[in-house]
């Protein structure tokens, strides 16, 4: 297990982190605060990053506003009209949308685990923990996902049909 810096402003801390499966763990020290914090989590769907920025955020009485969730139920039919496989020239994995039990479900073709995603409108959807968005399009049949700085447009790849 190696040590890695944590910086958060002006103060650095030593710690891990780690997580397999929706179980996630971290712990900090940061000796010149005397602060030790230490995260353990089962089912993660938030974050990381963005909960550990706020806890020192209000531990260091810096100005933090608390997330706010706007998710919202999408009907099934709608659901499906971004249900498919999407891809793009400028990446090399692809996207497939599903829908699973009312709730649409991104899966990379490059083999990460599904990423259950909450809707916060009409034709957007988040997935928090990783700090990505998705915004379709259905009438271009694109999507567009934001994580982080970055932006990617894939397009919708037609369905097969089979003619016999």
């Amino acid at each position: 297990m190696d040590l890695v810096a944590y910086n958060f402003d002006d103060k650095i801390g030593y710690g891990h982190n780690g997580g397999i499966d929706g179980f996630e763990s971290q712990v900090v020290y940061y000796p010149k605060e005397k602060l030790a914090t230490a995260y353990i989590a089962n089912g993660v769907n938030v974050s990381l990053k963005k909960m550990m920025q706020g806890v020192l955020s209000i531990y260091f009485n810096q100005a933090y506003k608390l997330p706010v969730v706007n998710s919202i139920t999408v009907a099934p039919e709608e659901l499906n009209k971004f249900t498919g496989s999407y891809s793009s020239e400028d990446v090399t994995f692809k996207l497939k949308f599903r829908n699973v039990n009312d709730k649409l479900v991104a899966e990379f073709s490059d083999e990460h685990e599904p990423l259950y995603l909450d809707a916060t409108g009409p034709d957007s959807f988040t997935y928090d923990h990783y700090d990505i968005e998705f915004i379709f399009d259905s009438l271009l049949k694109q999507v567009k996902m934001i994580s982080g700085s970055k932006t990617f447009l894939l397009k919708k790849e037609r369905d097969k049909q089979y003619l016999f």
